[in-house]
């Protein structure tokens, strides 16, 4: 007998989550996974297209030859900001709008604010490590601490930070980032193996 069980958001987490504890057992890293909606509210962007379609629809309505009343503008000003903040904001269509320097700049800053924050640089051998993806943005970032840094070089880091950007796009991200996460962890075996473990860090998903 076949049994089929439905891939839930909480089983694709308990995935992700076994195979960070896997990748932590096989080396001295810690490992912290953040994934997230958006890197950045884009809140000024939104406003400003609402705006500007304000003033359209008001241009219209005054240059346009048919008669509207101002209760009958101030409803369609409603129902047009309405339309702009779901897609913009809640369909993420604010995506479009914006461009890839741009985009790729506010990673960064919340990869770096989120390191910060998690105290990723206070383990005691320095050893912190983040993967921090942001949907909206689809870019993944990959930072260290320098105890990192002395172990696996930085072209290292870029081409796993690339293959880490491959799993997250895919559809069945799960299983590929948990594919991802266990290769990653046999090559950081190598250079840093786990001699004590001791685990710094929670090892829970943020941002799921």
């Amino acid at each position: 007998m076949i049994i089929c069980m439905k891939i839930t958001k909480k089983n694709k987490k308990a995935i992700i989550v076994q195979c960070i504890e896997e990748f932590e057992q096989k080396t001295q890293i810690e490992l912290k996974l953040i994934i997230e909606r958006q890197a950045r509210g884009y809140w000024d962007h939104i406003l400003a297209y609402c705006l500007l379609g304000n003033f359209l629809l008001l241009a219209i309505a005054h240059f346009s030859q048919v008669e509207e009343n101002f209760v009958l503008i101030y409803f369609e000003l409603i129902f047009l900001n309405l339309v702009l903040v779901i897609f913009l904001h809640l369909l993420m269509g604010v995506q479009f709008l914006i461009g890839r320097n741009k985009k790729n700049s506010n990673v960064e800053e919340r990869a770096l604010f989120h390191f910060s924050q998690q105290k990723m640089y206070m383990t005691e051998l320095r050893s912190g490590m983040l993967m921090y993806y942001s949907r909206l943005e689809k870019r993944g970032i990959i930072l260290t601490d320098v105890g990192v840094l002395k172990k696996i070089s930085a072209a290292e880091l870029l081409n796993f930070e690339s293959e880490f950007n491959q799993a997250m796009n895919k559809k069945d991200f799960a299983n590929e980032l948990g594919a991802f996460i266990r290769g990653f962890g046999v090559f950081c075996h190598q250079k840093w193996p786990d001699e004590t473990f001791k685990n710094e860090l929670s090892n829970d998903v943020l941002g799921f």
